[in-house]
């Protein structure tokens, strides 16, 4: 009979533990926006024409996402040191509210992505000239992650 209470005390504590943890967790961290954070390799010799793709086309797309709403802002960084040849060199950015924005594939959401699209490249075969010449020929698609944001409440 001992034992069995003695278990019951050491599973009371490991519940009340654990529960201690998961609020303490809570507390401490808030979860942030989701950001698709794409890495891309540019390719030898293309650099000229992936600034063009980023300034003439992306940028505008992505403000006018911006602008509709489907996304909540963007950046870019460069990577000016190469740690070997799959590396990447840009890494492209891009915050959603939330991870259902960051995943919806809704009809009302492509059709709003759409009329983005088509306000930037005019029609659709001029979209794909440009993603041909520009987009797809100037870089390589290293990795795709989508990662959630933590908001780290400072010390009282």
């Amino acid at each position: 009979m001992k034992r069995i209470y003695l278990v019951m005390l050491l599973l009371s504590f490991c519940v009340l533990g654990a529960k201690a943890q998961a609020q303490s967790s809570e507390r401490t961290v808030t979860e942030g926006s989701v950001w698709r954070i794409n890495y891309y390799k540019i390719k030898p010799g293309k650099a000229d024409d992936h600034a063009k793709w980023l300034r003439e086309y992306r940028m505008r797309i992505l403000d006018g996402q911006k602008q509709a709403g489907l996304i909540m802002n963007y950046v870019f960084f460069n990577k000016p040191v190469i740690d070997g040849a799959d590396d990447w060199d840009v890494m492209e950015a891009v915050e959603y509210k939330n991870y259902a924005d960051a995943l919806d594939y809704s009809a009302d959401r492509s059709k709003k992505n759409e009329d983005v699209s088509l306000k930037v490249f005019g029609t659709v075969e001029n979209r794909k000239k440009v993603w041909a010449e520009l987009r797809d020929a100037s870089r390589d698609l290293i990795t795709s992650q989508i990662v959630r944001e933590m908001v780290i409440k400072p010390m009282n």
